[in-house]
């Protein structure tokens, strides 16, 4: 039997991930970078921070940090202005 491998799908969902999260640490340290969410994702900020959010409370990051985890998700809920956001 061959070795399985990730599917294209996966792998690419999987990059996302860490762009989404990449992204997010870069500029975590300076509450700002907003401007470049729309352009880098094509998405709006808000979306982009509640999916960043759900991305870090379902275990999709297992390589982040607890500490830069936490930081994350600070800053999620600091830019959504709420934990209890719905998606949009």
């Amino acid at each position: 039997m061959a070795p399985r491998t990730s599917s294209p799908r996966s792998k690419s969902r999987a990059a996302e991930i860490v762009r989404y999260i990449d992204f997010a640490l870069q500029w975590a340290n300076y509450g700002e970078g907003e401007e470049y969410i729309l352009p880098e994702f094509g998405i709006q900020p808000r979306t982009y921070y509640l999916r960043l959010l759900r991305l870090l409370q379902t275990g999709h990051a297992p390589h982040l940090e607890s500490t830069d985890r936490a930081q994350l998700v600070d800053l999620c809920k600091t830019k959504l202005g709420n934990s209890n956001t719905p998606p949009p």
